[in-house]
This record gives structure tokens, sequence and C-alpha cells, in this order.
């Protein structure tokens, strides 16, 4: 990322092996997706860390002036962990929601409802 504003840290848990999409979005309204929103994630680790993390371990991240982002985890392991950091560019009030976007998917895999 250029910068982490407002950063707030989330650790997800693989349920079942394969790719997983994760919709991020943020909105001033709580309805329509209008805030800028940037994330970045790393893994694959065997428990939630906050060490350690960096280019060697980074799984994807995006830096758009966007307000709908999508992270993607390609071929994620069942029970390992992902950190993921989700930032508020804007620094304005807003709601941020995320979500997996593929589940159900051909090849899609899963994550624990411990997010």
């Amino acid at each position: 990322l250029g910068s982490n504003p407002n950063p707030a840290w989330f650790y997800m848990q693989v349920g079942t092996s394969g790719n997983i999409d994760i919709l991020i979005q943020q909105s001033s309204n709580g309805t329509t997706p209008d805030l800028d929103v940037d994330f970045i994630c790393y893994g694959p680790f065997t428990q939630p860390t906050c060490t350690g993390l960096g280019a060697a371990n980074q799984v994807d991240c995006s830096y758009s002036i966007a307000p709908t982002e999508t992270c993607n985890i390609p071929n994620a392991v069942f029970g390992m962990f992902y950190m993921i950091c989700i930032t508020n560019y804007s620094n304005q009030s807003g709601t941020i929601s995320f979500s997996q976007s593929n589940a159900g998917a051909p090849g899609a895999g899963s994550i624990t409802c411990d997010m």
C-alpha cells in the first residue's frame, strides 16, 4: 500500500481448500459504495500473526481510488490463516463491509465463520 490510514486488521481461517475471493466495499450511507477503500492480504500462516508480514507472504493488494475491491486468494489450503488489512484512505465516516464473493462457485474454497 502507498499508505495505511485508519487500518483495521482481520484474520480468516480457510474452511475448505480452493480459491477465495473477498469483496470489500466502503460506503458513507450504508447502501451505496462510494468511499475509497484499500487492502493488503498476507498468508498463509498456521496461526493468526501480526509479525513477519512482508513481500514474501503478500497474497494480494490494491491501492486504487475505487470504493469496491476484490481480494483474491488463490489455492487457499484448509486450516491456514490469512491476515487482511483494510484501510479508510479518505478518513471519512463510513461503513466497510467484506464477504466471500465466490462462495459455492466451482473450485472455490471457503472461510470459517470466525472472520
